[in-house]
């Protein structure tokens, strides 16, 4: 802003006011950010941090659906529900490339009465559906429910409603180029779990390209300079 007073000072130069807020916004993001990682590495030292990690350029055949000889491009997704005191489920999904930048982001507020396990399994569904919408079909996904994550790697099936749920997803992993599931920790879901918070005010499916709500913006931004 005194920038802008300056040049109109000394030399007759208009900049515009939504361009100042714009770029103002912007330093204010990095240095919330920066203040927020060097207070991580105080309290927990720098080689203790556990965040969200980068997918790997190929992915870990063992896992795979399916196997094709190109398997560039690899995005990472996360997804994770949240539960509203009402009873309402949060569906949010994230999807980043290698650098940490956001690809996609999703969320929806769903009225349903379902478990634990089945709620972190539509938010797999959803996030994998959307996902495939949007032509990311090489792709790491990763869930803090260790539990989901057993069942979809190694195929088993029981007699439950989550089983439906995870045949559902099986049958779409079959459009993708390729899919591996992982387990990550909640630290290292932390954005998705934000998404997912977040979704529970939305009255219909909102999705974003490229970007995720403001809400969010930060804690991207902390954990993406984290791993450079």
């Amino acid at each position: 802003m005194w920038n802008a007073c300056t040049l109109w000072v000394f030399e007759k130069k208009k900049v515009d006011p939504r361009v100042v807020v714009a770029r103002t916004n912007n330093l204010l993001g990095e240095v919330i950010v920066a203040g927020k990682k060097e207070k991580l590495q105080e309290e927990t030292g720098a080689r203790d941090v556990q965040g969200w990690t980068p997918p790997p350029r190929g992915v870990d055949k063992a896992y795979l659906y399916r196997v094709y000889d190109n398997l560039s491009g690899v995005c990472k997704i996360n997804t994770d529900a949240a539960v509203s005191v009402e009873g309402n489920i949060g569906l949010g999904m994230v999807v980043r490339d290698e650098v940490g930048d956001v690809l996609m982001s999703a969320g929806r507020n769903w009225s349903a009465r379902i478990t634990a396990l089945q709620a972190e399994a539509e938010a797999m569904w959803f996030g994998l559906r959307y996902a495939y919408d949007a032509s990311f079909i090489n792709v790491q996904l990763e869930s803090d429910c260790l539990v989901l994550v057993k069942l979809l790697q190694s195929r088993t099936k029981e007699e439950s409603r989550t089983q439906v749920i995870v045949s559902d997803i099986c049958n779409l992993v079959c459009s993708f180029l390729a899919c591996a599931f992982k387990f990550a920790p909640r630290t290292c879901n932390k954005v998705a779990h934000a998404m997912a918070k977040v979704s529970l005010l939305f009255e219909e499916v909102l999705v974003w390209m490229e970007d995720c709500p403001s809400d969010i913006c930060s804690l991207v931004m902390l954990y993406k300079a984290l791993i450079e």
